[in-house]
């Protein structure tokens, strides 16, 4: 994992200040949640530190490295959203695995890494099925296992025990 520092962040879209001169750290280890009303820009956060939405000032620091202008997949970063945002057609396998074909990992490497996420999420039984098959919960817990076998250096949760059985 690594250390995570905002420093006076903001984000405006158009003349709406989104996130407001936020300054927090999270250490190595540590978690952290945001809590606060819905539209008070806990997700805008989150999304800022992944690369999906740029900043309008401030800075993000991984282990003290400025990350604030690197591309999303040069961060390592992995996030689970409220919507699963899985691939519809795909089973439970090939949903947990993509990130790793799209970074062509060996299958040799690919296989020990889809067991041991489907037995952490108690998700053997379901390998083959088409992720639109399952209970919200489980596709969350789909989700859930295609951030975690990336082996990320930080991983964003949004609201991600929402649809959890």
């Amino acid at each position: 994992m690594a250390a995570v520092r905002i420093e006076n962040l903001i984000k405006h879209y158009g003349s709406v200040e989104a996130v407001r001169n936020v300054t927090l750290t999270c250490n190595d280890g540590e978690m952290m949640a945001l809590l606060g009303p819905s539209g008070c820009g806990k997700t805008t956060i989150l999304k800022m530190l992944a690369g999906i939405e740029d900043i309008t000032s401030g800075e993000l620091y991984f282990d003290d490295e400025p990350i604030g202008d690197l591309d999303p997949s040069a961060r390592n970063i992995a996030m689970v959203f409220e919507d699963y945002a899985l691939y519809p057609r795909l089973s439970v396998a090939q949903n947990i695995t993509f990130p790793l074909k799209i970074r062509h990992m060996p299958k040799s490497e690919i296989r020990p890494r889809l067991e041991k996420t489907l037995d952490m999420l108690d998700l053997q039984q379901f390998r083959n099925e088409n992720v639109q098959r399952l209970s919200g919960g489980a596709q969350q817990r789909v989700s859930i296992g295609r951030a975690l076998v990336r082996d990320p250096s930080l991983i964003l949760f949004d609201e991600p025990l929402s649809h959890m059985d």
